[in-house]
């Protein structure tokens, strides 16, 4: 898959095979996008945690919240349904005391579009609960989560929709997931 199709396919996924274990050679694979990511001021103050323990990653999933446009709690896995494993995007704060938004944000996208490149789904998710995500990872002082992202082999579809009005939420129709998206016209000033 090149660099545009990983892109432009690339979905949320809220829906995982459990039987498959995504391996670990693509998680870490998927920190070294992450590291080579831009950083602003090359400071590099982010650090990752790779969560593959199937105990550890059950920790994480139970204090995370799923899917803020879908109350119903359709958004969450359901039993059967959960991540293999988690990749915990934290901020080094004795590097720099700011928390790096943008850097994190490149990041985040580098891991997600190449697992997407090696067939391996992900959420991308900042609910969640912190002070027990620390504890469970035993975190030093110095670090601070900024999110988490779930990984596994996908076990639904997401599709791409024109929006229709000004409605941004997803939503299931049926069995498939819709994503709203703006029209490019809608969103492209282009000067030539």
């Amino acid at each position: 898959m090149n660099v545009f199709d990983s892109i432009t396919n690339r979905r949320t996924i809220r829906k995982y095979d459990q039987s498959k274990r995504v391996p670990s050679e693509i998680l870490l694979n998927a920190v070294e996008c992450a590291r080579l990511s831009p950083s602003g001021g090359n400071f590099q103050s982010l650090k990752f945690a790779v969560i593959e323990d199937p105990r550890i990653v059950e920790d994480i999933f139970y204090i995370t919240k799923w899917g803020m446009h879908l109350p119903d709690g359709s958004g969450t896995p359901q039993e059967g349904e959960h991540p293999t494993a988690f990749i915990a995007i934290l901020h080094d704060k004795d590097i720099s005391k700011n928390l790096p938004a943008n850097d994190a944000g490149a990041a985040a996208q580098s891991m997600m579009v190449y697992a997407w490149s090696e067939g391996v789904g992900s959420c991308w998710i900042g609910n969640i609960d912190r002070k027990k995500a620390r504890d469970i990872m035993d975190l030093p002082e110095n670090l601070e989560i900024h999110t988490v992202i779930a990984f596994g082999y996908p076990a639904m579809t997401a599709h791409v929709e024109d929006l229709k009005g000004e409605d941004t939420k997803y939503f299931y129709r049926g069995e498939d997931f819709i994503v709203p998206k703006r029209k490019l016209e809608d969103i492209l000033l282009h000067y030539k």
